[in-house]
């Protein structure tokens, strides 16, 4: 485990002080999980494109032979034999 310094409000601090009093725990317990909690909700928010196409191709729409014929499907050529 590292050391790390931050600044806190005054409001925080007190928050933090009655929060840790009423659970019995220490304010470093509170932080860490706050932190895990937010880096789990924030992560969640950002978007990546490429899981837009997981399952795309459980709807089983389209060609059946998209995989010996893909070039056809790409660029509307033949394949060639």
């Amino acid at each position: 485990m590292k050391r790390f310094q931050i600044y806190l409000e005054d409001s925080q601090v007190k928050k933090l002080e009655t929060l840790s009093e009423r659970l019995s725990v220490s304010k470093a317990d509170i932080i860490r999980e706050g932190i895990d909690l937010v880096v789990i909700q924030k992560s969640a928010e950002i978007k990546d494109p490429l899981l837009n196409l997981i399952g795309i191709c459980d709807k089983r729409e389209g060609p059946k032979d998209s995989a010996l014929r893909h070039d056809k499907y790409l660029y509307g050529k033949k394949s060639r034999k």
